[in-house]
């Protein structure tokens, strides 16, 4: 399965939000926490598990919504057209 890091911005005012791990060739559809490798700062990620969204710390737009988890792991459901994504090297 091919993997790639992602960095993960806010469509509204392009703030980086993530850095992603993502496995597989499809779609970014959901985020699961176990994949990310770093948060931007202004976000606080002491315990990313306990977070309802995943929101902009600059402009505030919800960018994903905490889903039920998948396989014990805890996931956002990533809301298309709110974001943008570039491979990161």
């Amino acid at each position: 399965m091919p993997t790639c890091k992602l960095n993960i911005s806010c469509g509204h005012c392009g703030t980086h939000i993530v850095e992603y791990k993502k496995q597989g060739s499809g779609r970014l559809v959901r985020i699961y926490l176990d994949h990310i490798v770093s948060f931007a700062p202004g976000i606080d990620s002491t315990h990313p598990s306990e977070f309802r969204n995943l929101n902009c710390p600059e402009c505030g737009p919800r960018l994903g919504t905490r889903v039920a988890e998948e396989k014990g792991r805890p996931a956002f459901r990533l809301i298309q057209g709110s974001f943008r994504r570039k491979k990161s090297g």
